[in-house]
């Protein structure tokens, strides 16, 4: 486990946010071999924190867990799922592949 900060940025439709990361600890599965994934490292970060929507409202919490699949094109790309909980987007959940961009996890 290790101890880490920061922010996030999303946006899905009318669902914008910016989140700030708690300082805590995280669940990190660094670079886990998994056979069923044609032998590719993963690297695998549990995280929460607050949100609060672009344009204002009402704050909330989030989870978040990410998943690097190392470089681009060795297996499908990185993974993202979000579940928001309170504040203005009290029952928000979106799973899957980011469509853009590339998630690392050191």
């Amino acid at each position: 486990m290790l101890l880490y900060d920061g922010q996030l940025e999303w946006q899905d439709g009318i669902v914008r946010f910016h989140g700030d990361v708690e300082p805590d600890e995280f669940l990190v599965i660094g670079r886990v071999r998994c056979e069923e994934l044609d032998q590719v490292n993963l690297g695998i970060v549990l995280f929460s924190g607050t949100y609060r929507p672009q344009g204002g409202g009402t704050p909330g919490t989030f989870t978040a867990l990410v998943i690097d699949t190392g470089e681009r094109g060795k297996i499908k790309g990185d993974f993202i799922s979000i579940q928001l909980a309170g504040g203005q987007y009290p029952t928000y959940f979106n799973a899957g592949e980011i469509q853009g961009g590339n998630i690392q996890v050191r």
